[in-house]
């Protein structure tokens, strides 16, 4: 297996068991993928640090030193905020220092906005896939998605995130993370079928509720867009019960509990994170 979404650093804890912060560094990463016998993982920086939310994760420069120590482990991403200049050469430099995609990508403007359109062409350019996390404030609005992915053909994009996951039905509560029975598919689900540059990742609490809110629905849904799911886990977040995503295997014991298709497993968990990052 492939965890696609993980992260080294400072994050506050959610949960209803456990105050304060979690501080996990690269040990603790290799700790984590020996222990699960993951094959890789994509180590996510983020372009800055948000102290209101306690989240200070390491930076672009951080994941190429990891990367340099334990390349046959880490795939490394890299972050930059859109807003700032000099761009075109950053990510130019990531990329030839090993980066295969961008993001975590955590701005607080409009999903849509040019300056966001205009970082997805370059890292289409670069042929980097763009994972973009969507809520109520980073890269708000999912309505501006459906622009961007229509502007933007020419880059992947994995999306993840309470503001992606909620429209998983047609049913919107306004809740951050709904409950209940999914009667239809929502956008999400229109765009994953539509849209070949779009994937999305299971990752966090956002994801895992969505695929086990309906059973029912959830099997079918990993079934029939098995080609279009993405493995990961936010590590090293914690979930409101008080345990670490990823080590607790929360994500994939969820998907086990579905025995699924040895195929359907194998793409989700493996095969179509490595397919975007070759753009075959």
């Amino acid at each position: 297996m492939i965890d696609a979404h993980t992260h080294i650093g400072r994050v506050k804890s959610w949960s209803r068991r456990l105050r304060g912060t979690v501080e996990t560094g690269l040990r603790d990463l290799l700790e984590y993928v020996e222990g699960e016998k993951l094959e890789k993982v994509v180590l996510l920086p983020v372009a800055r640090s948000y102290p209101d939310i306690g989240e200070d994760i390491v930076k672009t420069d951080s994941v190429l030193e990891a990367y340099s120590l334990h390349p046959d482990k880490i795939i490394p991403f890299c972050a930059f905020n859109p807003e700032d200049g000099g761009l075109r050469e950053k990510i130019r430099e990531a990329v030839r220092s090993g980066c295969r995609g961008f993001g975590e990508h955590k701005v607080e403007i409009r999903i849509n906005a040019e300056q966001n359109i205009n970082l997805f062409r370059i890292c289409g350019e670069y042929g980097l896939p763009v994972l973009i996390h969507i809520d109520s404030r980073f890269n708000p609005d999912f309505e501006g998605f459906k622009d961007v992915v229509s502007r933007v053909e020419e880059t992947f994009f994995i999306v993840h995130g309470p503001g992606w996951w909620a429209q998983i039905s047609s049913e919107q509560t306004g809740e951050v993370y709904p409950n209940g029975r999914i009667s239809e598919p929502g956008e999400a689900v229109r765009i994953l079928k539509e849209y070949r540059n779009v994937y999305a990742d299971i990752s966090a609490f956002s994801g895992l509720n969505a695929i086990s809110r309906d059973r029912e629905f959830g099997r079918r849904f990993l079934s029939e867009m098995s080609g279009k799911l993405i493995y990961g886990t936010d590590f090293p977040c914690i979930n409101p019960e008080g345990s670490q995503f990823g080590p607790d295997r929360s994500h994939i014991s969820l998907l086990e509990s579905y025995n699924l298709e040895e195929e359907v497993l194998n793409k989700i968990t493996r095969e179509n994170i490595l397919k975007i990052l070759k753009h075959d």
